[in-house]
């Protein structure tokens, strides 16, 4: 067999998206050993924990007796009640929180530092001036995707269903003058309005305050490996 070219290097296998144990191994050596997003800074907002999962694992996001955020994971058996106190078996998570957004490693004894991880991601150039924190979530949807989980993030950061699947939403954008980067892990795009365009939306107010730059501007982000991030002069999504 010959060695793979540059055009398909890169591929992986039907079975990457197909096959319970790839997707168990995906849980064991990818979920449990990187950060994750598991709840928002508002999910908090009224002292009440907030249940989540990391792979395999259940973990418990909650405010501590300082008003610090902090999250702990069941070592032994689930437990079905009093999940707001850690048992004896329980064992802390690290936590980091960017954007209003709450990121759990289960292990802080092998977590890469939470900055260190985000690295260029929380900057301007990637994810533009937003006042992120200041940010109010007004709403959020619960949507089943009936495939695996890296066909969405795929689709997420291919550039040329823009053409096509967005046609009337998105054609406002110059595609051809797309920029992105890549910076360890993390992903991100850019484009602008075309000359003499009308933003996306018109009819929902920007985001202010923002540069002129940015309120012209379309971004599609990936913070690896599953939350993607987009942002408009009218709004800020966030997935996972």
């Amino acid at each position: 067999m010959s060695a793979p070219d540059t055009l398909t290097r890169w591929l992986l296998p039907a079975a990457a998206y197909t096959d319970a144990a790839w997707y168990e191994r995906e849980q064991r050596d990818l979920f449990e050993r990187t950060w994750n997003l598991v709840a928002y800074v508002a999910d908090l907002a009224d002292g009440a924990p907030v249940v989540g999962t990391v792979g395999r694992e259940r973990v418990v996001v909650r405010r501590g007796g300082g008003g610090a955020i902090e999250a702990f994971r069941h070592a032994g058996r689930p437990r079905l009640a009093g999940l707001a106190e850690p048992g004896e078996h329980d064992l802390p998570c690290a936590v980091g929180v960017w954007a209003g957004m709450v990121f759990v490693h289960l292990d802080p004894a092998t977590a890469e530092p939470f900055q260190a991880w985000l690295g260029d991601f929380a900057t301007p150039a990637w994810v533009g001036e937003f006042p992120w924190d200041d940010l109010v979530e007004i709403g959020r949807r619960w949507i089943p995707l009936a495939c695996n989980w890296k066909f969405y993030v795929e689709n997420h950061v291919d550039i040329y269903h823009l053409w096509f699947l967005h046609a009337e939403t998105l054609g406002m954008f110059d595609h051809t003058g797309l920029t992105w980067l890549s910076s360890g892990r993390h992903w991100s795009c850019a484009e602008q309005l075309r000359a003499g365009s009308e933003r996306a939306r018109p009819t929902l107010p920007p985001i202010a305050p923002l540069a002129a730059d940015e309120a012209r501007t379309l971004r599609a982000n990936l913070l690896w490996p599953n939350v993607p991030i987009t942002t408009s002069a009218t709004m800020v999504n966030t997935y996972q």
